[in-house]
């Protein structure tokens, strides 16, 4: 605004009407160009975008009202289209910030914290789902020893015994219920050990605005930081104020949202990555 009077006080302004209508015309455009470059920035702050808006809001009432003081003068066609153009502009550039922030900021689940806390153990990755592979020895019996694979029903067809459910069991589990199970009307104390041979692999998967969507192999100590950084970070288009983390328990998928950039900044806790859990990144409104 100061700029503007310097430019209308000046001795060289010969069509002080014309004059301001020019610069209110290229303060608006000025101004949504500025808005939009900023809004289209990953890893923003939502207090400075909240500032900039507010200063955007100031300067279009001011522009506003200089104008309309000048409407009853007369008005070039071009500049008639050209403050229309940067109005339209100015509009849309607010419309989808303030979607992209309703959007972000108000889905973050309660309580998220103390809900994905936990690390999954050791004991808890050696569990045995259909389609894996494990190896039975009984000490002196060899018709009693080979390598089993779980069926889709989560059970092995061990000899003597049948069927023996097996799924969501880890080894030292397994090895009990053949012992006590041959103890019962076979051996006296049989000599039972259990080998993961082919546990399926599990894995984290990263969809969504990264730069290399697909699966991350789990290992113990995983963060969600990590799977992230590991799939190439989020890509222009991503909105990294919250993302989204569903994970399996117990045949049930929950949904979590989680503020990941306060995680990146250290203002929120890292996440332990649990088998086959999936982030996805939203892609921004803009």
């Amino acid at each position: 605004m100061k700029n503007i009077r310097q430019r209308l006080n000046s001795p060289m302004n010969i069509n002080p009407a014309k004059n301001l209508l020019s610069l209110c015309i290229n303060l608006l455009v000025k101004t949504s160009n500025s808005l939009f470059t900023h809004i289209s920035k990953t890893g923003f702050d939502f207090d400075a975008r909240l500032k900039n808006v507010q200063y955007a809001l100031n300067d279009t009432k001011k522009i506003s009202h200089s104008c309309d003081a000048s409407s009853a003068w007369p008005l070039n066609s071009n500049l008639k289209s050209s403050m229309r153009l940067a109005q339209k502009r100015m509009v849309l550039a607010l419309s989808c910030f303030l979607c992209s922030l309703a959007g972000c900021a108000s889905t973050i689940t309660q309580n998220w914290e103390s809900i994905l806390s936990t690390c999954p153990t050791s004991a808890e990755l050696g569990k045995f789902s259909p389609w894996d592979r494990l190896e039975i020895r009984v000490y002196g019996q060899p018709e009693l020893s080979g390598e089993f694979e779980v069926s889709p029903r989560g059970t092995i067809s061990f000899p003597r015994l049948g069927e023996i459910e097996v799924a969501e069991k880890r080894c030292d589990e397994i090895e009990i219920i053949i012992r006590d199970g041959l103890m019962k009307d076979y051996l006296r104390d049989p000599s039972v050990v259990c080998i993961n041979r082919e546990v399926s692999k599990a894995a984290v998967t990263v969809d969504g605005q990264v730069h290399k969507p697909g699966i991350i192999e789990f290992r113990p100590g995983l963060m969600l930081t990590d799977v992230i950084a590991q799939s190439g970070g989020p890509t222009n288009r991503a909105i990294t104020q919250s993302i989204t983390i569903v994970r399996k328990s117990q045949n049930q998928s929950e949904s979590f949202v989680v503020p990941y950039q306060a995680i990146l900044e250290g203002r929120a806790p890292n996440i332990c990555m649990h088998p086959a859990d999936l982030v996805y990144i939203q892609q921004s409104a803009f």
